[in-house]
């Protein structure tokens, strides 16, 4: 998921939320799509997913709407891989991306989650 991918999403939600930090887009870009000697940092399709959405909800990019924001590039970025969250509990997402907001929830937990809700 690049950073024009990631400013349309933005640009789609309601009251299209300015950006504050470009530098947050960039890094979430970078994170999730990063390599180490030639190995993906996050090899899983559900890593990749949870690199991008902790980082985007760990730093926040927007004006508001960061958590929706964080969910819905998440949301796309499995959809143009293949991957889909069919029945995943809007109060268990949620409390999950809470989680995550606070520092409870780390990206190798958040992968786990996910990797559990991918069809």
């Amino acid at each position: 998921m690049d950073v024009r991918a990631m400013l349309i999403l933005a640009e789609e939600m309601p009251g299209d939320p300015g950006v504050l930090d470009y530098g947050a887009l960039v890094a979430a870009q970078a994170r999730h799509a990063a390599t180490v000697i030639g190995d993906d940092v996050y090899p899983s399709l559900a890593g990749k997913a949870a690199a991008l959405l902790h980082s985007l909800l760990r730093v926040e990019a927007l004006s508001e709407r960061n958590r929706p924001f964080a969910w819905l590039v998440a949301l796309r970025f499995l959809a143009l891989n293949g991957g889909a969250l069919p029945k995943v509990d809007p109060a268990t997402a949620v409390e999950v991306l809470e989680g995550v907001r606070r520092g409870d929830v780390g990206v190798a937990r958040l992968a786990s989650w996910l990797a559990e809700q991918v069809r």
